[in-house]
């Protein structure tokens, strides 16, 4: 299991907060923010585990310039912070009379990927956020009347594949085609490689993040595992 870390989201938030042209201050409301005559990011990090991670970004300014202001550079940083595959939400704009300043909080969450990386042939997919695979035997059994045996005379391996992938609004849509493509999943370890899929499924959903893409394969023929140690 790979997990991007929370080092790489902030790097990714700040990064995309500088191409905005927003400053970045200390964490809010825990430190004293140095306001200048724009509005100022302040980040924290308000959880991080194997599964995901939350980031508050504030967007802070003075009475004088206005919590409209605050809220439009909110939605900014909310629809920048969307094109790096985070889950946003933009909260209501508040104002602390104490400090003099309003401030709009903007919750970012990553999903973090259980994989390292989910090709469909040779196309790399880079925004994976979940991936399953299940086996299951079909087993087709004949009983012999006289001896009262029963004999197996087909078995039948199939694989169900889920990948879901948050992509942004912007994001072209291709159409899957029929045909057989080769699945491939690459551990820290090991590579899993499912021949012969085919598509069963796929559907979109709309989300703060963009657009929900789940789709569902099927194989009907044994995955193969590449590794120097087969107990991985």
């Amino acid at each position: 299991m790979t997990k991007f870390g929370v080092s790489n989201r902030l790097d990714w938030t700040i990064k995309a907060l500088s191409a905005l042209g927003i400053p970045v201050e200390r964490g809010y409301p825990s430190a004293k923010l140095r306001i200048p005559s724009v509005p100022v990011a302040a980040i924290t990090v308000e959880r991080t585990d194997l599964k995901e991670t939350v980031l508050a970004i504030w967007i802070c300014g003075t009475a004088s310039l206005g919590g409209v202001v605050c809220e439009d550079v909110a939605q900014m940083v909310a629809d920048a912070l969307r094109q790096k595959r985070a889950f946003c939400q933009v909260g209501a704009c508040q104002f602390d009379s104490k400090s003099n300043l309003f401030s709009v909080k903007v919750q970012a969450l990553w999903k973090e990927s259980l994989v390292n990386t989910v090709k469909v042939d040779r196309n790399a997919l880079v925004s994976v956020t979940e991936f399953s695979a299940v086996q299951t035997r079909h087993v087709q059994q004949v009983a012999d009347e006289e001896t009262g045996t029963i004999s197996v005379v087909n078995e039948e391996v199939v694989w169900t594949i889920a990948i879901q992938e948050q992509l942004p609004f912007q994001e072209v849509i291709e159409v899957e085609g029929k045909e057989a493509f080769t699945l491939t999943v690459i551990h820290d370890k090991y590579v899993e490689i499912y021949p012969e899929c085919y598509w069963l499924s796929i559907t979109l959903e709309e989300n703060d993040g963009g657009l929900l893409r789940k789709r569902v394969a099927r194989s009907w023929t044994e995955r193969i595992i590449e590794s120097d140690d087969l107990q991985t």
